[in-house]
């Protein structure tokens, strides 16, 4: 739902920013750090940017009839999103990928071939099966959804084409990469690209005082003056924190509105329910699917 309001840095230390945040190398605030061989430091939240697929290989788009929303790339047949973002006939929907890229290839564009969706507040003991023990199943939102698509997606284009693991660790509070081909400000027609930003995730007691309505599922992110956003388009996109998927944005009211954050679905409640549906349909095992959730 929301897209990324730019305030530029120096292309090269963004990029790398972003780079160090998706590898789990970010420091934090008032903290030096050395990102690779061509030893860039930067000291502060970069505002976000347009950037190639390769500083974000696990992006995905889904389009469909009434809009496109974002996705994360998962295994190589599934990715994830929000639940809102795919109701409707799963035949009109598709999913493109690797793009855009620097190396002049073409995006992949795979169709759908199932909607796996968490079940829904009527299903009380399935999402009791599947939520920590901690966590009343009518307490959550559950905005979260599984998009099988066919065939699955390459594996010769890594560096534009990659995977990320869930993360299972509750709670996390970080400064995490947020992207996404959405539009840059409210009410916004113009065509957008992909943009990235580091945003930071508030603890819980900052969240409720920003946002009353939170559900026990939710996380929040944003920057403490504004200016970076998830906006429309945006919704079911990545929030990635130490290379893994924390977050699946939710939205927000408007976009990089001053003192208003993006809400997200916390992933690491969800992790076991993907995990076991991926497992169901592909007959493998994820690397996270027996991790405490």
């Amino acid at each position: 739902m929301t897209s990324l309001r730019v305030r530029q840095l120096a292309p090269p230390a963004t990029i790398a920013l972003l780079l160090a945040v998706v590898a789990g190398s970010f420091a934090f605030p008032g903290q030096d750090a050395d990102f690779g061989s061509e030893g860039i430091r930067v000291k502060r939240v970069a505002g976000g940017q347009k950037v190639e697929v390769t500083v974000v290989p696990y992006q995905a788009k889904i389009e469909h009839p009434n809009g496109i929303c974002g996705a994360t790339i998962i295994h190589p047949s599934f990715v994830l999103t929000a639940k809102h973002c795919v109701k409707g006939n799963a035949k009109e929907m598709r999913v493109t990928v690797g793009a855009p890229s620097s190396r002049g290839r073409p995006p992949v564009v795979r169709m759908v071939r199932r909607v796996l969706a968490f079940p829904d507040k009527a299903q009380l003991d399935e999402r009791r099966r599947w939520l920590p023990r901690d966590v009343p199943p009518t307490a959550v939102m559950g905005d979260i959804a599984l998009v099988q698509v066919d065939p699955p997606f390459p594996t010769d284009r890594d560096r534009e084409i990659r995977l990320v693991e869930l993360q299972t660790q509750r709670g996390i509070v970080a400064n995490c990469v947020l992207s996404g081909w959405g539009y840059t400000k409210t009410n916004d027609d113009s065509p957008s690209r992909l943009r990235a930003a580091v945003v930071e995730v508030f603890p819980r007691d900052k969240c409720l005082r920003l946002e009353k309505r939170l559900k026990q599922d939710y996380i929040c992110a944003g920057q403490r003056g504004g200016g970076v956003d998830a906006c429309d388009g945006d919704s079911g996109g990545p929030l990635v924190c130490g290379g893994r998927l924390t977050g699946v944005v939710k939205g927000g009211r408007g976009c990089g509105e001053s003192m208003q954050v993006t809400k997200y679905t916390e992933v690491a409640l969800y992790a076991r329910w993907v995990a076991s549906k991926v497992e169901e349909v592909e007959e493998t095992r994820l690397g996270f699917a027996r991790k405490g959730a």
